[in-house]
């Protein structure tokens, strides 16, 4: 890549005043931090609050705090660092190093390199198996990629695919991975876990970084043409007549790098010589915003969350990592005033200049159906307040009602504003008190009599008393479903209560009367 900006830094500022199409959105630049030298690539960490940048001049990984907007920490690691990848519990990072031919591992937790793997012929692009158990890697000057096992970080498979593969992406299922072939303006489709190449595929001029999404039959592969007057995005998909180019998205400026919205409904793209990160809406391709920077810019990643973006300016001193809002951020609180039939959810929602235009609480009993928000089949309600207002943050209240006693629910929150929804990463959930105990079997004898019932649904412990004389005056938390009322009067009617308890609180009160023998 170094070799790249030498060759067309000179060229950038005579194409500064090319005409981006749409909406210009400056507004949405939360911050700009100052990280290494030539920065190349960047990867956001799974809880959105950490972005990882790599320095391919400094040779080193900038740790940036999204929420201070200021680098936390400076990793060194191999010469001429590209690519970087997190794995999805946030515990390790990946990093190739293009010149040193291997890949970095760091523990994300100590910011410290506690590993390296050797990978022959310049490795430059890395991606993570769905299930995190293998690295690919594409190595740029030996034209192959490289899968990696995680656990072992030994090399398990390799094959041969096109001219300078700069960039590799894996399907959400882990089917197939797609490498972007710069020197021979290819891309090259392979078959996973088998890692064999099943499909070449002609693209435009300098192919250099390519993503994708979907599984099955609405795979689709996005690969930029970096090269000079291109100025287009490709899309890629199966057919009837194999893997091919389906459609092509204009994009001007240069596309360099991409990355897909947390709703696989708009691309961002990085424009290298137009300075800006233009948003592509896949549905009819148009460009329906854009967002300046400066020219350079070069990697670009999007939080999962899909609320913010982290562009970066490869300089030759001092590049920089642009943090961006792209919709409304939402931040899941645990529920509140939990009963036997109601509940209360609670959020805050982060806006930007356009602020929030419909605000929804979405609930389910399964937590699969919130796996992904942006599409989920759960039940839907409005939060309260129902928008929010421009750059700020507005707490928000769900009012969750007709719930079954004992019961386990998911829930999220969406937020809209003219560039899309936001969500919370992770679903939140919430466990309604108890219902009352059943099938109770009473035992009763001279002095005492015993309770025993069947374990009720989500509680966690039981409390019992007995309203005269005796033990168990007031209440007492028991670990079964058992109690023993001791110390009674004989011939003697007592009346008797228990209930069931969770972390929500206490269910109904079960009473009953007996007399003892």
């Amino acid at each position: 890549m170094k070799r790249l900006f030498a060759i067309i830094t000179s060229i950038a500022t005579a194409l500064l005043g090319l005409t981006l199409v749409g909406p210009v959105h400056a507004a949405d630049v939360v911050t700009t931090v100052t990280v290494g030298n030539f920065a190349q690539n960047v990867a956001i960490s799974p809880d959105n609050t950490t972005a990882y940048v790599t320095n391919s001049d400094s040779n080193s990984v900038s740790v940036v705090s999204m929420q201070a907007g200021a680098v936390s920490a400076t990793i060194p690691v191999g010469l001429d660092p590209q690519d970087v990848v997190m794995t999805a519990d946030g515990s390790r990072v990946f990093v190739a190093n293009r010149a040193d031919n291997n890949v970095s591992v760091i523990n994300a937790a100590t910011n410290a390199v506690i590993g390296t793997v050797a990978v022959a012929g310049g490795p430059d692009g890395l991606s993570l198996s769905p299930d995190g158990s293998r690295l690919y890697v594409s190595a740029s000057a030996a034209g192959r990629v490289v899968a990696i096992s995680t656990a072992t970080l030994a090399e398990v498979a390799s094959v041969a695919v096109g001219n300078f593969p700069n960039s590799v992406a894996v399907t959400d299922d882990g089917a197939f991975a797609f490498t972007a072939n710069r020197a021979d303006s290819t891309v090259s489709v392979l078959a996973l876990p088998a890692l064999s190449v099943v499909a070449t595929v002609p693209v435009g001029p300098d192919p250099f970084w390519v993503v994708t999404r979907g599984s099955g039959s609405g795979i689709r592969a996005y690969v930029t043409n970096l090269g000079l007057g291109a100025n287009a995005v490709q899309e890629i998909s199966l057919g009837a007549g194999g893997w091919s180019v389906s459609r092509t998205l204009l994009v001007p400026g240069r596309p360099i790098a991409a990355a897909l919205s947390a709703d696989g409904q708009t691309l961002y793209v990085t424009q290298f010589d137009g300075g800006a990160v233009a948003a592509v809406k896949l549905s009819n391709g148009a460009i329906t915003g854009t967002t300046p920077i400066q020219p350079g810019l070069n990697g670009i990643a999007v939080s999962d969350d899909g609320s913010r973006a982290v562009a970066v300016r490869s300089l030759v001193a001092n590049s920089t990592a642009t943090i961006i809002a792209l919709v409304p951020k939402v931040t899941l609180a645990e529920a509140q005033d939990v009963k036997g039939t109601t509940a209360t959810g609670r959020a805050t929602v982060t806006t930007d200049a356009d602020g929030a235009t419909d605000i929804r609480c979405i609930y389910s009993r399964q937590e699969a159906d919130l796996a992904d928000p942006y599409d989920s089949p759960a039940s839907s309600m409005k939060g309260s307040p129902q928008t929010a207002a421009a750059n700020g943050e507005t707490n928000v209240t769900c009012d969750f009602e007709d719930l079954k006693r004992g019961r386990t629910y998911f829930y999220n929150v969406l937020a809209t504003d003219s560039d899309g929804i936001g969500a919370a990463t992770q679903a939140e959930s919430f466990t309604t008190r108890p219902p009352k105990p059943d099938d109770l079997k009473v035992t009763r004898k001279k002095k005492r009599i015993v309770l025993r019932w069947d374990d009720v649904r989500t509680a966690t412990y039981y409390k019992a008393r007995i309203r005269k004389g005796g033990s168990y005056k007031n209440w007492r938390t028991l670990d079964n479903p058992k109690v023993v009322f001791k110390n009674l009067q004989r011939r003697t009617t007592y009346k008797m209560q228990i209930r069931a308890g969770n972390e929500s609180g206490v269910g109904p009160k079960l009473t009953l009367k007996r007399k003892t023998r």
